[in-house]
């Protein structure tokens, strides 16, 4: 190849890469400003209240009807409590990993 197309390709080449940034800067730009468009509307300003003035539907059944309930358990299994090993509890204190672990500690 001689000199002088190499100059031709070496400037092509450069004027290349000056294209290629400017169009990346573009789609960044056009992909930004859709993906943090807002899609709330403008608000009117023709001074109606339409939501303040409607009443908001009443929570739970109509007035008159028997409630549903969940039905209550035929046998509840015992509660029991049960401590963490004294030596267990120190190191979860120390590590400070568990700091709820404190408030099962004894006075």
């Amino acid at each position: 190849m001689t000199r002088r197309r190499a100059l031709q390709v070496t400037a092509e080449l450069e004027k290349l890469r000056e294209e290629n940034a400017r169009l990346k800067e573009e789609v960044a730009k056009e992909f930004n400003a859709k993906r943090y468009k807002s899609n709330k509307t403008p608000p009117d300003d023709s001074g109606s209240t339409q939501g303040a003035s409607s009443p908001t539907k009443k929570r739970g059944g109509k007035f008159g009807h028997s409630g549903w309930f969940r039905k209550k358990p035929k046998k509840i299994d015992p509660v029991e409590d049960v401590r963490l090993a004294a030596r267990l509890r120190v190191f979860c204190l120390r590590r400070k990993k568990f700091p709820f672990l404190a408030a099962l500690s004894p006075p």
